[in-house]
């Protein structure tokens, strides 16, 4: 890789070693297995040195859990040596739960963010992922020792079946370790990272997407307004209103990964590789967000049909008022306690809610002459807290409306963000 096409951004795996067992990472099984090796040292020095030559400026270290390699506080002096404009610490926190050894990372004089693997909200959800017990606790140290350096920290968690209810959590959390903790990045899980796991493990393992919504809303509602949250690898069409959170792929960045016989590979595009993997079906032709998405991982729709029956395309065909006043809607969602499960397309556009107690919303739009139409009914008990997301729904269409009564509407043009009946 040439200093004329590197990305600026790159990525060491500082071997497989790791303490945790999380259900969806390989590193965890290897070291169980025995396959884990101790790396050379000087073996990591001349990729850094290398990565620095070709022209990255961003280093992030990785494992497995990069903290247990020997070699690990030499590989950030040499960095911060060689002026990286940042350093990325990527770790499960717990050797950093240890305060004094914070302070010696910190006593290299690197500009370190600290990347924390934090593998659910909760203790429970947590430890169920790491097979770890005590591994919550010391990520609460680490977030201490490092909220009291006043650290820039990152959050990362891989969205499993164990720990995707507890992410509603996350808000409670992270205010405990404000404002230090900058970002909050969910990602799906991607089988081929996971080692060697039967089906039916995978099975155990893999959250149906349609079971993710509710959770990601109100993650995303209890959050401060412009967080930074990223739903990564999650296809926008389970949850529209949450699509400008999604992101498939990320800024270019170069991997230097532990191969088959644990020596350190050449740098390899992380996201090029890393989409190998993903598949479409034909009708995510017609979606609005196909241009976006990279698909998703082929080992989802191959355990079970519903994981392909979840992904229903939004279209992208619609009447200008009507694509304007969805577009609206995705900005200011989400509606909490309502999930936006679909849109359908016909004569009319509905959007199809789900309310928690197992009612279902429909809101409708139209549009005829150029003046948009709409209104909603409730199939079941319009309960005050459905009411409640009802008028935020509404409100962010421009549209008005009562309860079960249509309404014709037509735009105020002194102020778009109104509308007055018409």
């Amino acid at each position: 890789m040439t200093s004329s096409n590197a990305p600026r951004q790159i990525e060491i795996q500082l071997g497989h070693l790791c303490n945790n067992r999380c259900v969806f990472c390989v590193s965890g099984q290897e070291t169980a297995l025995g396959n884990a090796r101790v790396l050379e040292t000087e073996t990591i020095l001349a990729q850094v040195r290398g990565a620095h030559a070709a022209g990255h400026r961003k280093l992030t270290i990785l494992g497995g859990e990069p903290t247990l390699q020997p070699g690990f506080l030499e590989v950030v002096r040499e960095a911060a040596r060689l002026d990286f404009e940042e350093i990325v610490v990527f770790t499960n926190g717990a050797k950093t739960a240890r305060a004094a050894f914070v302070d010696e990372i910190l006593a290299t004089g690197g500009r370190i963010t600290w990347r924390i693997s934090l593998q659910g909200a909760t203790r429970e959800a947590h430890e169920r992922t790491t097979k770890k017990p005590g591994s919550f606790a010391r990520i609460e140290r680490t977030l201490e020792n490092l909220a009291a350096r006043r650290q820039t920290i990152t959050i990362n968690m891989c969205v499993v079946q164990s720990n995707y209810e507890s992410v509603s959590e996350f808000p409670a959390l992270l205010r405990r370790y404000a404002p230090h903790v900058t970002q909050l990045h969910l990602d799906m899980m991607r089988p081929l990272d996971a080692g060697k796991r039967s089906d039916d493990e995978l099975r155990a393992t893999l959250p149906r997407y349609a079971d993710l919504a509710r959770p990601f809303a109100r993650m995303i509602a209890g959050l401060p307004r412009g967080f930074d949250v990223n739903l990564g690898n999650v296809p926008a069409c389970i949850a529209p209103e949450l699509s400008r959170w999604i992101h498939h792929d990320g800024e270019p960045t170069a991997t230097i990964s532990v191969d088959g016989g644990g020596a350190l590979s050449k740098p390899w595009n992380k996201y090029l590789v890393k989409a190998r993997d993903k598949v479409k079906l034909s009708t995510c032709a017609s979606c609005a967000f196909e241009p976006t998405c990279s698909g998703v991982y082929e080992t989802y729709l191959r355990l079970s049909p519903h994981f392909a029956a979840d992904l229903r395309p939004v279209p992208r065909d619609l009447p200008p008022t009507v694509a304007t006043r969805l577009h609206a809607l995705r900005r200011s969602a989400p509606f909490d306690p309502l999930v936006w499960r679909e849109v359908r397309h016909g004569e009319r556009t509905e959007i199809v809610l789900d309310a928690p107690d197992g009612s279902v919303a429909r809101v409708w739009l139209g549009e005829t002459n150029g003046v948009a139409s709409g209104g909603y009914a409730v199939d079941g008990n319009a309960t005050d807290d459905v009411r409640r997301g009802l008028s935020s729904v509404m409100r962010a269409l421009g549209l008005l409306s009562t309860p079960g009564e249509a309404a014709a509407v037509r735009p105020n043009r002194a102020d778009p963000a109104r509308a007055a009946r018409d």
